[in-house]
């Protein structure tokens, strides 16, 4: 699905691996170079596909959580020079996938990955010539962090915010309450009209959630 395109950048968001994960693919059409959020089992191959169609250079790999169906083939993209990105609250679920406590998938093989740039102290990234700000939103997990495309009102939150609806806070690090407290003041602070893309299902809008979302309206 194209979210934005103009004759210098595009922001697509494909629905890949077991899990359908919304994996983003942003680049720079004068450049070529691209950056892609999320690689989810059996995502890589299909991400070498449409990067080489294209002709693109892919730099980056932003993982907005440690959870497998969202960084479990990370490592293969990695091989081929990309710079991995992501919170070291949920460094050990990405380097050492055996350590995830609750993955029973015999039949995915998740591969090791190391992070290149821990995003703990940055607020702000500017990668293929855009700014990313980077919203520090725990709750689901330890490490889950959002990437906001404030210039183009979009925005990757990961599993923490679906449409009318929050992510699962019984996994291990997952805090119901902090995951509350990260919707209202780190997601909701942004503009209403900025679009969402969770980590799986229907794409939303910050305004749209602050009014019919039943579990986390704006106070």
């Amino acid at each position: 699905m194209e979210l934005f395109s103009d004759d210098k950048f595009c922001i697509e968001t494909f629905g890949l691996g077991p899990l359908r994960t919304n994996v983003g693919l942003i680049f720079n059409r004068i450049t070529n170079e691209a950056m892609v959020i999320d690689v989810p089992p059996n995502a890589a191959e299909t991400i070498d596909s449409i990067i080489a169609d294209r002709k693109l250079k892919l730099m980056y790999v932003l993982i907005t959580h440690g959870h497998w169906d969202h960084c479990g083939e990370a490592a293969l993209l990695q091989q081929k020079g990309t710079r991995i990105f992501a919170h070291s609250g949920d460094s050990p679920w990405i380097e050492d996938p055996s350590s995830i406590p609750f993955f029973s998938e015999k039949d995915i093989t998740l591969l090791p990955c190391k992070i290149d740039q821990y995003v703990d102290d940055i607020k702000q990234l500017n990668l293929c010539g855009l700014k990313i700000d980077i919203e520090y939103i725990p709750g689901h997990s330890k490490g889950s962090v959002g990437y906001f495309f404030e210039d183009f009102y979009i925005a990757f939150t990961g599993d923490v915010l679906f449409r009318e609806t929050v992510g699962r806070s019984d996994f291990p690090g997952g805090d119901k309450h902090l995951l509350f407290k990260s919707i209202r003041e780190c997601i909701y602070n942004h503009d209403r009209e900025t679009t969402i893309i969770p980590g799986h299902g229907w794409i939303t809008t910050i305004g749209h959630e602050i009014a019919n979302n039943p579990y986390v309206r704006s106070r």
